[in-house]
This record gives C-alpha cells, sequence and structure tokens, in this order.
C-alpha cells in the first residue's frame, strides 16, 4: 500500500507549500504540493466504488523525476520563492529546485552534490536562503538562489548516518546557527554550531 512519509509545510503566496515521500514499493518519490488557503476548507473528495487513482485537493508535481528512490527533503520560502531540497537513499546526492509560490511546476532542478544526504534548507529575515547537508563525513553549506546553488563550504563534521539537521538564521546578517546529532565516546549527543558566511 502506498505511503505518505516526512511531510514538510512553508506558507508562501497565499497557499500551503508542502513536500514529502510517498513510498509506493518499489519508488520512493519526492512529491512538492501547492494548496491555496481558499481550497483548505474543501477537502478531498469521497472515493468512489473501485476507484484506485490518487486522491489529493491542491496542485501535486513530482520532484525527483529521475524516479530514483528519494529519501528525505526540506522546504522554505522567503516573500518571492521557495526552495525544495532532496536526497536520494543512502546518500546518493543532493538536488535542489527553485519554486515560484503561485506555480505548481519547479523553476529549475539542479543535482548540486553527487555523495551527500539529508539537506535542509531555510531562508533568514533578509530573503537570504542557505542549505545545509552531510556529505563524506562533514556538514556542507552553500547560499541557493533564484538562479542557482552557490559554492559550498565544510561547516562541521560528522559520523555515520545521521538525521537531518536543523538550521536557523541569527540575529546578525550572514548568521546561521545549526544543530546536529553526532556520536562522541560512543554515545549520540546534540551538537550546535555557529558560523558566518559572507
Amino acid at each position: 500500500k502506498p505511503r505518505v512519509r516526512l511531510p514538510v509545510v512553508a506558507v508562501a503566496g497565499e497557499a500551503a507549500q508542502i513536500t514529502f515521500r510517498l513510498e509506493r514499493s518499489p519508488q520512493q518519490l519526492i512529491y512538492r504540493m501547492r494548496i491555496p488557503f481558499a481550497n483548505f476548507d474543501k477537502g478531498v473528495e469521497a472515493r468512489k466504488k473501485g476507484d484506485t487513482a490518487d486522491n489529493h485537493i491542491g496542485e501535486l508535481v513530482v520532484v525527483n523525476t529521475d524516479k530514483i528512490r528519494g529519501e528525505t527533503a526540506s522546504i522554505a520560502c522567503g516573500k518571492d520563492a521557495c526552495f525544495l531540497v532532496w536526497d536520494v537513499e543512502t546518500m546518493g546526492g543532493v538536488s535542489a529546485a527553485a519554486i515560484d509560490p503561485a506555480t505548481a511546476q519547479p523553476l529549475w532542478r539542479d543535482k548540486f552534490s553527487r555523495a551527500g544526504g539529508h539537506p535542509t534548507v531555510a531562508f533568514d529575515d533578509a530573503g537570504n536562503a542557505r542549505v545545509v547537508w552531510y556529505e563524506k563525513g562533514a556538514i556542507m553549506t552553500a547560499p541557493i538562489t533564484r538562479a542557482k546553488v552557490g559554492v559550498s563550504a565544510k561547516v562541521g563534521r560528522i559520523s555515520g548516518t545521521q538525521p537531518p539537521p536543523a538550521l536557523v538564521p541569527g540575529k546578525t546578517p550572514g548568521e546561521w546557527y545549526l544543530s546536529w546529532l553526532d556520536y562522541e565516546a560512543g554515545l549520540l549527543e546534540s551538537y550546535v554550531g555557529r558560523f558566518l558566511c559572507p
């Protein structure tokens, strides 16, 4: 049976911008759903007997069009744009998509890491967006704009396979706080780091 896993929601353009993983063995697809606020009270229509088609409200788009097994996804929105990032199972690479909040289809898609995984994206108050992910024992970060994913830099280390990190902006321009899990002396502990970007 199909299962929806790991939903994440952001709000922009008078609509909820949602991403999730749909598991329908053997596929694991990353979807983006746009639901205008005006449609919230309509709900999903009752299924007719014998109907096995997917049933949903809003606009629904498959994001990982390569159909490779997606694992986790994150979405964040600023004033004029949203960014969605996702990875391939077992640290098989990280991709990003730029999204116009008023439309369903992404503006572009880009696989910017071939060996990374577990990405998270966030905006600061000035409208700057940043993505973080794990890659070969490092915690990586890069800026992301409506045009592209920028140059990456290492901001920490990671061991083993951990859940996606949390990322929030600081109070000063270019300041970010990062939280993640890692092992220290055989124990799983939480860490917080601060980094500055020009």
